[in-house]
Protein backbone atom coordinates (compact mmCIF):
# COMPACT_ATOMS: atom_id res chain seq x y z
CA UNK A 1 0.00 0.00 0.00
CA UNK A 2 3.01 2.11 -0.21
CA UNK A 3 1.72 5.55 -1.87
CA UNK A 4 4.29 7.56 -4.18
CA UNK A 5 5.64 9.99 -1.70
CA UNK A 6 9.16 11.53 -0.35
CA UNK A 7 10.19 9.61 2.16
CA UNK A 8 8.43 6.16 2.44
CA UNK A 9 10.35 5.39 -1.11
CA UNK A 10 14.06 5.20 0.18
CA UNK A 11 16.41 5.99 -3.14
CA UNK A 12 19.57 4.35 -3.02
CA UNK A 13 22.80 6.61 -4.26
CA UNK A 14 24.50 3.77 -5.54
CA UNK A 15 27.63 5.69 -4.55
CA UNK A 16 29.61 2.83 -3.17
CA UNK A 17 33.28 3.76 -1.27
CA UNK A 18 36.35 2.67 -3.73
CA UNK A 19 39.14 1.30 -2.19
CA UNK A 20 37.74 -1.29 0.40
CA UNK A 21 34.54 -2.34 2.50
CA UNK A 22 33.24 -0.86 4.82
CA UNK A 23 32.93 -1.96 8.44
CA UNK A 24 28.98 -2.67 8.18
CA UNK A 25 29.17 -3.71 4.32
CA UNK A 26 29.07 -7.27 5.26
CA UNK A 27 25.71 -7.80 7.04
CA UNK A 28 23.11 -8.94 4.82
CA UNK A 29 20.78 -5.93 3.97
CA UNK A 30 18.29 -8.82 3.47
CA UNK A 31 18.39 -10.63 6.53
CA UNK A 32 16.68 -9.88 9.77
CA UNK A 33 19.69 -9.27 11.77
CA UNK A 34 20.06 -5.97 9.50
CA UNK A 35 17.04 -4.59 9.97
CA UNK A 36 17.05 -5.48 14.15
CA UNK A 37 20.87 -3.33 14.36
CA UNK A 38 18.95 -0.49 12.01
CA UNK A 39 16.38 0.18 14.52
CA UNK A 40 18.57 -0.92 17.64
CA UNK A 41 21.02 1.88 16.53
CA UNK A 42 17.80 4.05 16.01
CA UNK A 43 16.68 3.46 19.27
CA UNK A 44 20.00 4.20 21.01
CA UNK A 45 19.89 7.34 19.20
CA UNK A 46 17.05 8.20 20.33
CA UNK A 47 17.82 7.67 23.03
CA UNK A 48 20.94 9.32 23.64
CA UNK A 49 19.29 12.49 22.25
CA UNK A 50 16.43 12.39 24.92
CA UNK A 51 18.79 11.92 27.52
CA UNK A 52 20.55 15.59 26.25
CA UNK A 53 17.31 17.06 26.40
CA UNK A 54 17.05 17.68 22.70
CA UNK A 55 13.81 18.88 21.01
CA UNK A 56 12.33 15.71 18.73
CA UNK A 57 14.77 13.55 20.04
CA UNK A 58 13.54 10.48 19.45
CA UNK A 59 13.19 11.04 15.16
CA UNK A 60 16.28 13.29 15.20
CA UNK A 61 18.69 10.88 17.28
CA UNK A 62 18.06 7.63 15.54
CA UNK A 63 18.34 9.58 11.77
CA UNK A 64 21.88 10.60 13.19
CA UNK A 65 23.01 7.48 13.95
CA UNK A 66 21.87 5.52 11.46
CA UNK A 67 23.18 7.52 9.31
CA UNK A 68 26.32 7.49 10.52
CA UNK A 69 26.05 3.67 10.44
CA UNK A 70 24.52 3.71 6.72
CA UNK A 71 27.75 5.57 5.46
CA UNK A 72 29.54 2.87 7.54
CA UNK A 73 28.07 0.54 5.37
CA UNK A 74 25.36 -0.64 6.80
CA UNK A 75 22.00 -1.24 4.35
CA UNK A 76 18.31 -2.96 5.73
CA UNK A 77 15.80 -4.07 3.32
CA UNK A 78 12.61 -2.61 4.79
CA UNK A 79 9.32 -4.02 3.96
CA UNK A 80 6.73 -2.44 2.43
CA UNK A 81 4.03 -3.71 5.25
CA UNK A 82 6.16 -2.69 7.48
CA UNK A 83 6.34 0.96 6.13
CA UNK A 84 3.13 1.55 5.64
CA UNK A 85 2.13 0.34 9.78
CA UNK A 86 4.99 2.96 10.58
CA UNK A 87 3.64 5.71 8.58
CA UNK A 88 0.01 4.91 9.77
CA UNK A 89 0.96 4.76 13.17
CA UNK A 90 2.22 8.50 12.52
CA UNK A 91 -0.40 9.63 10.38
CA UNK A 92 -2.92 8.49 13.64
CA UNK A 93 -0.73 9.98 16.31
CA UNK A 94 -1.08 13.41 14.76
CA UNK A 95 -4.48 12.99 14.32
CA UNK A 96 -4.43 13.96 18.20
CA UNK A 97 -2.94 17.43 17.68
CA UNK A 98 -5.64 18.87 15.59
CA UNK A 99 -8.26 21.10 18.19
CA UNK A 100 -10.45 23.74 17.75
CA UNK A 101 -8.33 26.78 18.39
CA UNK A 102 -5.88 25.03 15.38
CA UNK A 103 -9.42 24.75 12.89
CA UNK A 104 -10.09 28.43 13.81
CA UNK A 105 -7.13 29.87 12.36
CA UNK A 106 -8.03 28.20 8.61
CA UNK A 107 -8.91 31.57 7.69
CA UNK A 108 -5.86 32.73 7.23
CA UNK A 109 -4.51 29.66 5.08
CA UNK A 110 -5.02 31.70 1.82
CA UNK A 111 -2.60 34.24 2.37
CA UNK A 112 0.21 31.65 3.74
CA UNK A 113 -0.05 29.17 0.43
CA UNK A 114 0.11 32.79 -1.75
CA UNK A 115 3.34 33.18 0.06
CA UNK A 116 4.61 29.46 -0.38
CA UNK A 117 4.66 29.88 -3.63
CA UNK A 118 6.72 32.77 -3.81
CA UNK A 119 8.75 31.02 -1.52
CA UNK A 120 9.30 27.91 -3.42
CA UNK A 121 10.39 30.19 -6.47
CA UNK A 122 12.44 31.64 -4.29
CA UNK A 123 14.59 28.62 -2.51
CA UNK A 124 14.80 27.15 -5.76
CA UNK A 125 16.23 30.28 -7.74
CA UNK A 126 18.68 31.04 -4.74
CA UNK A 127 19.66 26.94 -4.75
CA UNK A 128 20.05 26.61 -8.74
CA UNK A 129 22.13 29.97 -8.53
CA UNK A 130 24.43 28.93 -5.76
CA UNK A 131 24.84 25.37 -7.33
CA UNK A 132 25.57 26.91 -10.85
CA UNK A 133 27.53 30.04 -9.76
CA UNK A 134 29.63 28.73 -6.54
CA UNK A 135 29.55 24.89 -7.22
CA UNK A 136 29.99 25.24 -10.90
CA UNK A 137 27.45 21.89 -11.48
CA UNK A 138 26.17 21.85 -14.66
CA UNK A 139 22.65 23.39 -15.56
CA UNK A 140 20.45 19.89 -15.32
CA UNK A 141 22.56 18.46 -11.95
CA UNK A 142 21.83 22.45 -10.68
CA UNK A 143 18.19 22.54 -11.36
CA UNK A 144 16.96 18.63 -10.00
CA UNK A 145 19.29 19.20 -6.84
CA UNK A 146 17.72 23.07 -6.02
CA UNK A 147 14.33 21.96 -6.58
CA UNK A 148 13.09 21.57 -2.61
CA UNK A 149 10.88 18.64 -2.03
CA UNK A 150 9.02 15.93 -3.71
CA UNK A 151 11.96 13.58 -3.95
CA UNK A 152 10.64 10.73 -5.39
CA UNK A 153 9.28 13.06 -8.42
CA UNK A 154 12.18 15.25 -8.97
CA UNK A 155 14.43 11.88 -9.10
CA UNK A 156 12.05 10.66 -11.66
CA UNK A 157 12.08 13.52 -13.75
CA UNK A 158 15.90 13.97 -13.02
CA UNK A 159 16.64 10.36 -14.44
CA UNK A 160 15.51 11.27 -18.15
CA UNK A 161 17.96 14.02 -18.20
CA UNK A 162 21.71 14.01 -18.26
CA UNK A 163 21.70 15.78 -14.73
CA UNK A 164 24.50 13.91 -12.56
CA UNK A 165 22.17 11.75 -10.47
CA UNK A 166 24.82 10.65 -7.54
CA UNK A 167 24.82 14.81 -6.80
CA UNK A 168 21.30 14.83 -6.88
CA UNK A 169 20.12 12.22 -4.78
CA UNK A 170 22.73 13.05 -2.48
CA UNK A 171 21.65 16.53 -2.15
CA UNK A 172 18.09 16.13 -1.95
CA UNK A 173 19.39 13.86 1.04
CA UNK A 174 21.83 15.72 2.91
CA UNK A 175 18.70 18.79 2.84
CA UNK A 176 16.54 16.85 4.29
CA UNK A 177 19.06 15.31 6.76
CA UNK A 178 20.07 18.94 7.94
CA UNK A 179 16.44 19.84 8.02
CA UNK A 180 15.43 17.26 10.38
CA UNK A 181 18.96 17.68 12.74
CA UNK A 182 18.16 21.67 12.36
CA UNK A 183 14.45 22.72 12.67
CA UNK A 184 13.45 21.12 16.13
CA UNK A 185 16.20 23.65 17.44
CA UNK A 186 15.18 26.53 15.26
CA UNK A 187 11.11 26.33 15.95
CA UNK A 188 11.79 25.56 19.82
CA UNK A 189 14.09 29.13 20.11
CA UNK A 190 11.18 30.94 18.31
CA UNK A 191 8.35 30.38 20.43
CA UNK A 192 6.68 27.88 22.43
CA UNK A 193 4.24 24.79 21.47
CA UNK A 194 1.09 25.86 20.75
CA UNK A 195 -0.39 21.82 19.30
CA UNK A 196 -1.21 18.84 21.07
CA UNK A 197 1.89 18.31 23.19
CA UNK A 198 2.94 14.87 23.66
CA UNK A 199 2.88 14.35 27.24
CA UNK A 200 -0.54 15.55 27.12
CA UNK A 201 -3.77 12.96 27.54
CA UNK A 202 -3.38 9.77 26.68
CA UNK A 203 -6.20 7.41 25.07
CA UNK A 204 -5.94 3.95 26.99
CA UNK A 205 -9.24 2.64 26.30
CA UNK A 206 -9.68 -0.30 24.13
CA UNK A 207 -12.51 1.04 22.24
CA UNK A 208 -10.80 4.00 21.43
CA UNK A 209 -7.64 2.27 19.82
CA UNK A 210 -10.21 -0.11 18.40
CA UNK A 211 -11.59 3.21 16.44
CA UNK A 212 -8.20 4.80 15.47
CA UNK A 213 -6.81 1.53 14.35
CA UNK A 214 -9.63 0.93 11.72
CA UNK A 215 -9.69 4.63 11.17
CA UNK A 216 -6.31 4.34 10.10
CA UNK A 217 -6.34 1.67 7.85
CA UNK A 218 -9.63 2.65 5.99
CA UNK A 219 -7.87 6.36 5.72
CA UNK A 220 -4.75 5.34 4.37
CA UNK A 221 -6.61 2.69 1.84
CA UNK A 222 -9.05 5.16 0.66
CA UNK A 223 -6.15 7.90 0.22
CA UNK A 224 -3.71 5.52 -1.77
CA UNK A 225 -6.84 4.03 -4.06
CA UNK A 226 -7.28 8.36 -4.46
CA UNK A 227 -3.59 8.75 -5.93
CA UNK A 228 -3.04 11.41 -2.74
CA UNK A 229 1.08 11.68 -2.54
CA UNK A 230 1.78 9.97 1.11
CA UNK A 231 -1.30 8.45 1.15
CA UNK A 232 -0.67 6.21 3.63
CA UNK A 233 0.05 8.77 6.47
CA UNK A 234 -2.38 11.75 5.27
CA UNK A 235 -5.32 8.94 4.95
CA UNK A 236 -4.37 8.04 8.39
CA UNK A 237 -4.38 11.40 9.51
CA UNK A 238 -7.40 12.53 8.43
CA UNK A 239 -9.11 10.07 9.76
CA UNK A 240 -7.55 10.50 13.39
CA UNK A 241 -8.55 14.15 12.75
CA UNK A 242 -12.31 13.47 12.24
CA UNK A 243 -12.42 10.84 15.42
CA UNK A 244 -10.86 13.37 17.90
CA UNK A 245 -13.23 16.31 16.00
CA UNK A 246 -16.31 14.99 16.36
CA UNK A 247 -14.98 13.85 20.27
CA UNK A 248 -15.19 9.77 19.50
CA UNK A 249 -12.14 9.69 20.72
CA UNK A 250 -9.90 11.87 23.10
CA UNK A 251 -6.17 11.45 23.59
CA UNK A 252 -2.90 10.70 21.73
CA UNK A 253 -1.39 7.13 21.73
CA UNK A 254 0.64 6.10 24.13
CA UNK A 255 4.30 6.65 24.04
CA UNK A 256 4.93 3.05 23.99
CA UNK A 257 3.13 2.97 20.20
CA UNK A 258 4.32 6.66 19.10
CA UNK A 259 7.95 6.35 20.08
CA UNK A 260 9.23 3.37 18.11
CA UNK A 261 6.98 5.07 14.89
CA UNK A 262 9.50 8.16 15.94
CA UNK A 263 12.59 6.01 15.97
CA UNK A 264 11.64 3.64 12.73
CA UNK A 265 10.96 7.07 10.83
CA UNK A 266 14.28 8.60 12.01
CA UNK A 267 15.66 5.15 10.73
CA UNK A 268 14.25 5.05 7.19
CA UNK A 269 15.98 8.62 6.81
CA UNK A 270 19.39 7.77 7.87
CA UNK A 271 19.02 4.98 5.55
CA UNK A 272 18.75 7.43 2.61
CA UNK A 273 23.04 7.24 2.65
CA UNK A 274 22.99 3.70 2.21
CA UNK A 275 25.86 2.52 -0.44
CA UNK A 276 27.05 6.11 -0.12
CA UNK A 277 31.07 6.30 -0.12
CA UNK A 278 32.10 8.13 2.73
CA UNK A 279 34.16 9.83 0.15
CA UNK A 280 31.29 11.27 -2.20
CA UNK A 281 29.80 12.48 1.65
CA UNK A 282 32.54 14.35 2.19
CA UNK A 283 33.87 15.93 -0.93
CA UNK A 284 30.19 17.13 -1.79
CA UNK A 285 29.39 18.20 2.24
CA UNK A 286 30.62 21.88 1.73
CA UNK A 287 28.17 22.01 -1.79
CA UNK A 288 25.66 20.80 0.30
CA UNK A 289 25.69 22.94 3.34
CA UNK A 290 26.10 26.22 1.22
CA UNK A 291 22.89 25.00 -1.02
CA UNK A 292 21.11 23.97 2.23
CA UNK A 293 22.03 27.45 3.87
CA UNK A 294 20.63 29.20 0.81
CA UNK A 295 17.71 27.07 0.64
CA UNK A 296 16.89 27.95 4.22
CA UNK A 297 17.60 31.13 4.50
CA UNK A 298 15.10 32.03 1.83
CA UNK A 299 12.67 29.87 3.33
CA UNK A 300 13.34 31.55 6.75
CA UNK A 301 12.67 35.53 4.90
CA UNK A 302 9.28 33.80 3.24
CA UNK A 303 8.30 32.58 6.56
CA UNK A 304 8.62 35.43 8.59
CA UNK A 305 7.08 37.84 5.98
CA UNK A 306 4.02 35.40 5.97
CA UNK A 307 4.16 35.05 10.04
CA UNK A 308 3.70 38.38 10.68
CA UNK A 309 1.64 39.29 7.46
CA UNK A 310 -1.16 36.29 8.40
CA UNK A 311 -0.99 36.62 12.52
CA UNK A 312 0.71 32.92 12.53
CA UNK A 313 3.25 31.48 14.41
CA UNK A 314 6.90 31.48 13.26
CA UNK A 315 7.61 28.22 13.81
CA UNK A 316 4.82 26.34 11.78
CA UNK A 317 5.21 29.07 9.46
CA UNK A 318 8.71 27.83 9.27
CA UNK A 319 7.87 24.14 9.08
CA UNK A 320 5.21 24.83 6.32
CA UNK A 321 7.73 26.45 4.14
CA UNK A 322 10.76 23.94 4.50
CA UNK A 323 12.40 22.55 1.99
CA UNK A 324 12.04 18.96 3.10
CA UNK A 325 9.85 15.90 2.78
CA UNK A 326 6.44 16.04 3.02
CA UNK A 327 6.06 13.33 5.48
CA UNK A 328 9.04 13.91 7.72
CA UNK A 329 8.17 17.82 7.80
CA UNK A 330 4.81 16.82 8.78
CA UNK A 331 5.39 14.37 11.47
CA UNK A 332 8.15 17.10 12.86
CA UNK A 333 5.46 19.45 13.18
CA UNK A 334 3.67 17.19 15.21
CA UNK A 335 6.40 16.18 17.51
CA UNK A 336 7.24 19.84 18.05
CA UNK A 337 3.50 20.46 19.34
CA UNK A 338 3.49 22.54 15.94
CA UNK A 339 -0.38 22.07 14.17
CA UNK A 340 0.31 19.34 11.81
CA UNK A 341 -2.95 20.24 9.52
CA UNK A 342 -1.38 23.75 8.40
CA UNK A 343 1.94 21.80 7.65
CA UNK A 344 0.43 18.87 5.92
CA UNK A 345 -1.81 21.56 3.57
CA UNK A 346 0.97 23.33 2.64
CA UNK A 347 3.38 20.41 1.84
CA UNK A 348 0.96 19.07 0.01
CA UNK A 349 -0.25 21.84 -2.12
CA UNK A 350 4.07 22.51 -2.67
CA UNK A 351 4.26 18.71 -3.78
CA UNK A 352 1.00 18.55 -6.16
CA UNK A 353 2.62 21.91 -7.48
CA UNK A 354 5.85 20.87 -8.23
CA UNK A 355 4.69 17.38 -10.02
CA UNK A 356 3.01 20.07 -12.72
CA UNK A 357 5.98 22.84 -12.62
CA UNK A 358 8.87 20.95 -13.00
CA UNK A 359 8.68 19.18 -15.95
CA UNK A 360 7.38 22.28 -17.80
CA UNK A 361 10.20 24.93 -16.26
CA UNK A 362 12.96 22.30 -17.22
CA UNK A 363 11.76 23.07 -21.00
CA UNK A 364 12.74 26.74 -19.90
CA UNK A 365 15.56 26.12 -18.10
CA UNK A 366 17.00 23.62 -19.41
CA UNK A 367 15.99 23.79 -23.23
CA UNK A 368 13.72 21.76 -25.43
CA UNK A 369 15.87 19.04 -25.60
CA UNK A 370 16.37 18.20 -21.69
CA UNK A 371 14.45 14.95 -21.85
CA UNK A 372 17.03 12.82 -23.35
CA UNK A 373 14.84 9.44 -24.15
CA UNK A 374 13.12 12.30 -26.75
CA UNK A 375 16.12 12.93 -28.04
CA UNK A 376 17.28 9.98 -28.67
CA UNK A 377 13.51 8.23 -30.52
CA UNK A 378 14.09 11.01 -32.50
Amino acid sequence: MTPPDETSDRTPLHAKANGGRAPLSRIDPKSPGALALLFVLGALGGAVFAALGLPAAWLSGAMVFTGAAALAGLDATVPNRLRDLVYMILGVSMGAGVTPDILDQMSAWPISLIGLAGTVAAVTLASYGFLRKVAGWDPATAYFAAIPGALTMTLATAEVSNADMRKVALSQSMRLFMLVAVLPVLVTSFEAPTGAPLDGAVTDDLMSLVLLAVGGVVGSALAVLARIPAGVLIGAFVASSLLHGIGLVEGQLPAAVQLPAFVALGAFLGLRFAGTSLRLVISTIAIGVGSFAVAFAASLAGAILVAELAGLGLGQVLIAFAPGGLEAMVILAFVLGVDPAFVAAHHLARFVAMTVVVPLFARFVLGADWDQRSARSV
